[in-house]
């Protein structure tokens, strides 16, 4: 019975003191939901050399606190960069056109607050940007603060790597020479890595084995070269660091201070020799000629057909009319005069040489079109046949009212071989002299014009006794009836009338000369004949012999 009571009286004790020890409890945890006891500001980065202050600093988003936007006393948005000279002696703010400096010391502030109703605890600790913050400026209500960090001396920032590497040859080993420069240098992996050198790693993408210095590149075959590069001391990797191997763009990975640089998809050159350009000689197309499909070997490589097929190839050589069309070998097709033909020539490399990528290509001297294979090319150019030589066939004189000309008489050529000429009839028999085209005719009329009416020239004079023409019934000028005189018994002895040109103007010749034959002229150039006064001495005589003759008529009259 006693024992029961005793096992009663220690229950009832435990449960009292239980109950007096949950208010406590509560207490407790009420205190831990209203308190801050611990904060991290991310987003800005360590100042580096040449780099611009960053005012937007990152706080996660289930954070109890958050950045003052304070813009006074050099703050911006709750953000304060502050620059040290090396001795501490010197400072400046700085604002967002700032840039940092290498081996100077700089220090970052930001303003934090808790949300409503939260508070930071006394014992509150943080990091800016993963660096162990200090605590300054607690508000008494404990809701707000101010903390910062010292970076420096700043360090150079390296935004560049360029490496160059001995790129893999079929048959030979890789290298693994070691990269220092200035700023950076090629370390081994703590730990080493497999098969690791100098910092440098040579893999076979195909089985993923790190090569050693005893393996040779193998043909056909990718690999892949690595590079683990350490900043030396003063000198950071940004963030954005780039990288290039032989001027190609590399793969860059951060791991804390250090980087890997790492190229892929490397295929081994070949160590056969390469062939960078081919110079070709071949019959050129000539109209009326057959096409050549004569095979070539040259040093290094050879024409053959390969996969084209032989009704258009011969000897790896083919002519093309156009795109589609060819003069397939054998045939007794011939070039024509005038036209374009396309000349395809199939390449191979002998053993030990290849075609390199670059490689070019002419054909008697023009630059030629190459298109490249695996192990073989093919080569392009375009002839032009010439026209053949034409010889011009004069045609017969062509007319027109005015000229004459010859041509020739190829449709396709037309060449004027003659000049136009006028026509011309010098001999006055209505025919062109040159080409004999008939021209019209004009006579010249033999009465006198309307306007003007000329006086007749005399005729020619015999050379005998002139018979004078009989003038016209018109009164003559200046001459009187003469006195019949009783005339002397002697025979008057007759006196020849003196002839002369038509041009002369003084009577008395006794021989007249023999006139000139007058030249025909166009009735509009025919000019008025000169007075002549030998009509008027002929007129004269005629009167004077008939008053002597009627004087002796009457005389003999009278007798009888």
């Amino acid at each position: 019975m006693r024992k029961n009571i005793n096992r009663f009286v220690c229950t009832l004790m435990a449960v009292v003191l239980l109950l007096g020890m949950m208010p406590g409890i509560h207490v407790l945890a009420a205190k831990e939901q209203f308190y801050v006891r611990a904060f991290a500001v991310t987003g800005i980065e360590e100042p580096l050399e040449g780099n611009k202050p960053d005012f937007v600093p990152e706080i996660s988003s289930s954070a109890k606190y958050e950045v003052v936007d304070k813009n006074t006393s050099g703050y911006i948005h709750g953000v304060l960069w502050s620059e040290y000279d090396a001795d501490w002696e010197w400072q400046r703010d700085l604002d967002a056109s700032s840039t940092f400096k290498a081996g100077y010391y700089y220090v970052v502030h930001v303003v934090l607050k808790t949300e409503n109703g939260k508070y930071f605890t006394s014992s509150v600790t943080g990091t800016i940007q993963g660096v162990n913050a200090n605590i300054v400026g607690r508000t008494s209500d404990n809701t707000q603060l101010t903390a910062y960090v010292t970076f420096g001396p700043s360090k150079g920032a390296i935004r560049k790597v360029d490496l160059t590497v001995v790129m893999p040859t079929v048959g030979k080993t890789p290298t693994f020479a070691k990269v220092n420069t200035t700023t950076y240098e090629s370390k081994n992996n703590d730990p080493k890595l497999s098969n690791q050198s100098n910092g440098v790693v040579w893999t076979n993408m195909s089985t993923s084995v790190n090569l050693t210095v005893s393996n040779p590149f193998k043909e056909n075959t990718k690999y892949s070269v690595t590079y683990t590069l350490y900043p030396k001391r003063g000198y950071v990797f940004t963030t954005n660091v780039t990288a290039t191997i032989n001027g190609k763009a590399a793969q860059v990975r951060h791991f804390g201070d250090y980087i890997e640089v790492k190229l892929t998809d490397l295929v081994p050159a070949s160590n056969k020799k390469p062939i960078s350009s081919v110079t070709l000689n071949v019959t050129a197309p000539a109209a009326g000629q057959k096409p050549v499909f004569n095979k070539i070997d040259a040093e290094g490589f050879y024409s053959d057909n390969n996969s084209n097929p032989a009704v258009i190839y011969k000897n790896g050589i083919a002519w093309y009319k156009t795109a589609y069309s060819y003069i397939a070998p054998g045939t007794t097709e011939t070039f024509e005069a005038g036209k374009d033909y396309t000349l395809r020539i199939s390449l191979t490399a002998k053993d030990g040489y290849e075609f390199a990528a670059n490689v070019t290509a002419k054909v008697n001297g023009k630059t030629a079109t190459v298109t490249a294979y695996d192990d073989s090319i093919t080569v392009e150019v375009v002839f032009s046949v010439p026209k053949a030589q034409h010889t011009h066939k004069e045609s017969a004189w062509k007319t027109d009212s005015d000229n004459h000309w010859k041509v020739c008489t190829d449709t396709e050529c037309g060449a004027m071989l003659v000049q136009k000429q006028k026509h011309a009839d010098t001999n006055k028999d209505g025919k062109c002299d040159t080409c004999g085209y008939n021209m019209p005719v004009t006579k010249p009329t033999t009465t006198a014009p309307t306007t003007t009416k000329p006086e007749p020239k005399p005729t020619e004079p015999k050379p005998t006794e002139p018979k004078p023409t009989e003038p016209k019934p018109t009164e003559p000028v200046n001459t009187t009836e003469p006195e019949v005189t009783e005339p002397e018994v002697t025979e008057p002895e007759a006196t020849e009338p003196s002839v002369t040109e038509p041009e002369a103007t003084e009577p008395g010749t006794t021989e007249p000369e023999k006139p000139t034959q007058p030249q025909p002229t166009e009735p509009s150039q025919t000019e008025k004949p000169e007075n002549n006064l030998s009509w008027i001495w002929i007129l004269v005589a005629i009167i004077v012999a008939a008053g002597i003759g009627a004087g002796v008529a009457l005389l003999v009259k009278k007798k009888k």
